[in-house]
């Protein structure tokens, strides 16, 4: 869908990318998560604080379900629709006002605030940060669930899925394998770890990940140095990005500098956990990394 949308600030832009850190270093808040069951309630008003999630009700076509939304989800203007809060702060009181039947929260929503809006007699579901691109996709399921379009969520999974299904199954039995640097924080640089979706964007490109032995993803240049890769992915924005690929480029014996393999992704696309956003991050990088499906180079299909 076309989303004539109002774009998120820089410093949402920034906050944002701090979460994913955040997510992708295990240091979420709430036990809870969102993935499908055998609820059959359908909800008709949806606050949701989760950008993600508002990104995928107009992928399903649910946005007239959508009561409220965060300070950094992107929505249609002529949508008129509240801003109740921030991704990692409700404002309870415009929530309750919304009168909505179906909190959405991210996992950095404090459980104290879970705790209020449910003794408001709310309902509440938390959506984490997926670990694989299953989870996303199943993820992706649930929310089609909970707003009457689970057979449409379930169809653009299944056609999403079959999509990677072939781009991976086309790379992932080739070698040598590229090493890849994916960074998603620049003070201080953070990387993808293993465990979690966006290791699978560098996994489905059948590559890999040099950051594959860490369990913490703060890491030095000197490691990414001595780790030589192939490719370098900076998920950021603006000047940020820019800056940190003169930073990188600073070293001319590194693989990725003397390829010219150093690029920026997009944190609104790589970041925001849905199907559609995965097939389009995957489909970038392996456009940047030379991959060819039937024998014709990706960037050209």
């Amino acid at each position: 869908m076309n989303i004539n949308a109002r774009f998120l600030r820089k410093t949402g832009l920034l906050l944002v990318t701090a979460i994913t850190v955040a997510w992708l270093s295990g240091c979420g808040g709430s036990p809870r998560t969102a993935l499908p069951g055998k609820d059959t309630v359908t909800f008709s008003r949806v606050v949701s604080l989760t950008p993600s999630v508002t990104r995928s009700m107009y992928q399903l076509e649910a946005e007239d379900r959508l009561a409220g939304c965060s300070s950094y989800c992107v929505v249609e203007e002529k949508d008129s629709i509240v801003v109740a809060g921030s991704v990692i702060g409700p404002d309870i009181e415009k929530i309750v006002s919304l009168r909505p039947d179906l909190v959405i929260l991210s996992e950095f929503i404090s459980e104290n605030d879970v705790k209020t809006l449910e003794k408001f007699g709310l309902r509440v579901e938390v959506f984490r940060s997926p670990e694989s691109f299953d989870e996303l996709c199943l993820q992706f399921i649930r929310l089609g669930q909970l707003t009457g379009k689970e057979k449409e969520a379930e169809q653009i999974a299944a056609d999403i899925k079959n999509e990677v299904r072939l781009l991976s199954d086309e790379w992932e039995q080739k070698s040598p394998k590229p090493g890849v640097f994916m960074q998603i924080g620049s003070s201080p640089i953070f990387t993808v770890l293993p465990g979690t979706y966006m290791d699978d964007y560098i996994k489905f490109c059948g590559a890999e990940n040099i950051a594959a032995d860490l369990t913490n993803g703060i890491v030095g240049r000197e490691f990414v140095v001595a780790k030589n890769p192939d490719y370098i992915f900076i998920v950021t924005m603006g000047v940020a990005g820019d800056l940190e690929k003169e930073q990188w480029s600073r070293f001319s014996l590194m693989n990725a500098v003397r390829q010219n393999n150093i690029h920026i992704l997009d944190s609104r696309i790589a970041c925001e956990p849905t199907p559609e956003n995965f097939i389009k991050t995957l489909r970038i990088m392996a456009g940047y990394m030379g991959k060819e499906l039937d024998g014709q180079p990706l960037s050209d299909q």
